[in-house]
């Protein structure tokens, strides 16, 4: 619900032709930000995974194929794992989770790891 807001302001709240450019940006920004993270996901993959190991004489266009089989493959991963969660912030707090615990190991052995030297 919270997540929804904004979306549900413009729709419910505001004129019909701000409403609409409300949740056009939205919907914009949604569909920019997953773009980005696939491209640059799908680009390391493919430059540091299969062009460093497994294709070293690949031509641009053989990448090119490449990248883009690599989008839909993690495309495809992304969706099955947020299949598992109820909404995005269930998925988010899940991962916050994992990164506040990390961050609590780090804070508590930070003194054992740089007497060894460990950064």
């Amino acid at each position: 619900m919270a997540e929804e807001i904004i979306l549900r302001i413009g729709f419910e709240q505001l004129p019909v032709i701000i409403g609409a450019f409300l949740l056009a940006a939205g919907s914009a920004i949604i569909i920019s930000t997953g773009n980005t993270f696939l491209m640059v996901t799908s680009t390391n993959v493919t430059r540091d995974i299969f062009q460093a190991f497994f294709f070293k004489d690949a031509s641009s266009q053989q990448i090119v194929w490449i990248q883009r089989a690599t989008i839909i493959g993690i495309g495809v991963l992304a969706y099955l794992m947020m299949s598992q969660f109820e909404t995005i912030l269930e998925a988010r707090y899940a991962n916050c989770g994992r990164r506040v615990n990390r961050i609590g190991h780090d804070h508590r052995s930070w003194h054992r790891r740089a007497k060894r030297g460990i950064s």
